[in-house]
């Protein structure tokens, strides 16, 4: 992916920190203070979305005012020119991510930072905010090591009106998501609880406790397996993970502050706490050191009064939906790789340009690349990889060419119609479970093989009517 180019007057930028499928953060200097800032600058295809920058800018300056130990500070947003930008306070310790790509975290630290980052979303929580993408890529560390929950306020900028710009990019996985958000369903604070259980269980066991090789099935993991259980040395702290965890919401902790309280009761009557207690007390390890911080402003409970906000964002979570599903098809693998190489070795070169460029492809070779790109992607190991994306070199576009050259043949529309077959279950299989928005997208992908597909688009009707009616 290209670094996006920056040229933002009062910003000095220094170097780029990293780059995702949403933006390009920097490392800059805020000049007129003299202030480093982490700089997150939108990527061409979001900038594009007039409207999509419109709610980036409101929802930003609303999130500016939330100011939390836990929370990483907003200072500025706009825009100059076409390019869309967020300042952010610089936090230099890295990411949850990296630290845990070493392997599972001790007790005591995982509690801590599960402490701190609750601290933060109970005070978002309070303010009517509920973040909608809690992950370890967005929670970092401050230098004295305590834990700051990031990107608050983007997530609810999208909704189903920005799909069209979010194919490809990488703005998560479905492995931290609420049942209620792989469902559609308007959301509230507790479903940051339940990917806080996420990361949690993450941090205690070095694993997700749901995964899958596309984004539908651990959705659907998320839907109907049970609540994950650790093992036996740290299993005391299961109760926890059950109380964040849990499939129905109202059964989860009702709020952050309820699951603090609940970590700071266990660990006084729990005898394998001791070690825990020993750990916060010597200060061997930094953040998890130091004495529990003083509760943030007590969270207002989301049952009752509250419940006319859930409407409002639910459009955030569909949006995110549609783009994780995408971001699962695009990501290479090494049967794709396989698939091109064999290809590449079938077109044959032009003896007029002295055999440096390629003719177009005939039938052969189409039909080579598109078997080789349904095997994979109609498999078990790699499901829907390469079937629709990426446009004009899925297995659905190379079928499509073989039926421009020859309208009747046999191959190409058998293999368009086992294409349109595979989203077509696993769409009904996503209506049935009441994975909406999954049976919707899935069902879109399946009518790009078959456009007329009565099945498929009866799956999409229904779908598309459960969505309107849980957002109305």
């Amino acid at each position: 992916m290209a670094t996006v180019p920056v040229e933002i007057p009062g910003y000095r930028v220094v170097r780029l920190l990293g780059q995702g499928g949403m933006a390009a953060v920097y490392l800059a200097i805020q000049e007129s203070l003299d202030r480093e800032v982490a700089l997150k600058v939108l990527v061409p295809g979001l900038a594009a979305d007039q409207s999509f920058c419109e709610r980036f800018l409101k929802e930003g300056k609303i999130t500016a005012k939330l100011q939390h130990p836990n929370l990483v500070t907003v200072h500025d947003i706009g825009h100059y020119g076409p390019t869309y930008y967020l300042a952010a306070e610089y936090i230099p310790g890295g990411s949850l991510r990296e630290r845990l790509a070493a392997g599972p975290l001790p007790v005591a630290e995982a509690l801590r930072i599960a402490i701190e980052i609750a601290r933060g979303l109970d005070y978002a929580h309070s303010k009517q905010f509920v973040h909608r993408d809690v992950k370890p890529a967005n929670i970092l560390f401050r230098a004295d090591g305590s834990a700051v929950l990031a990107d608050f306020g983007i997530a609810k900028a999208l909704d189903s009106t920005t799909q069209s710009t979010l194919v490809g990019t990488a703005i998560g996985t479905p492995h931290y998501m609420s049942p209620e958000q792989a469902r559609g369903e308007p959301v509230d604070g507790r479903s940051d609880l339940y990917s806080l259980g996420v990361v949690l269980f993450e941090m205690l066991t070095g694993r997700v406790p749901y995964d899958a090789s596309d984004a539908f099935t651990v959705a659907l993991m998320h839907v109907s397996q049970p609540v994950p259980r650790l093992p036996g040395r740290i299993g005391w702290l299961n109760p926890l993970i059950e109380g964040l965890m849990a499939k129905e919401r109202d059964r989860r902790f009702a709020t952050a502050s309820d699951f603090v309280a609940a970590v700071e009761s266990l660990l006084e009557s729990a005898p394998e706490a001791i070690a825990v207690r020993e750990a916060w007390r010597s200060g061997s390890r930094g953040a998890a050191s130091r004495p529990l911080p003083p509760a943030a402003t007590s969270s207002v409970g989301w049952s009752g009064r509250h419940r006319w906000a859930w409407a409002l964002v639910a459009l955030a979570g569909l949006a995110l939906l549609a783009a994780w599903i995408f971001v699962f098809e695009r990501r290479p693998s090494k049967e794709l790789r396989y698939a091109e190489l064999e290809i590449a070795e079938t077109a044959a070169p032009d003896p007029a340009a002295g055999g440096t460029e390629r003719v177009p492809a005939d039938v052969p070779a189409l039909l080579a690349r598109a078997r080789a790109l349904a095997q994979v992607g109609l498999g078990s190991d790699q499901p829907g990889r390469g079937l629709t994306m990426p446009p004009g070199e899925s297995a659905v576009d190379l079928y499509r060419a073989v039926l421009r050259l020859e309208p009747n043949h046999a191959e190409a529309r058998e293999g368009l119609a086992a294409i349109a077959d595979f989203y077509r279950r696993r769409a009904m299989i996503a209506l049935e479970r009441g994975l909406y928005p999954f049976a919707r997208e899935l069902a879109e992908e399946g009518l790009k093989a078959e456009p007329e597909n009565r099945e498929l688009l009866q799956i999409r009707s229904r779908a598309e009517d459960m969505l309107s009616r849980q957002g109305g």
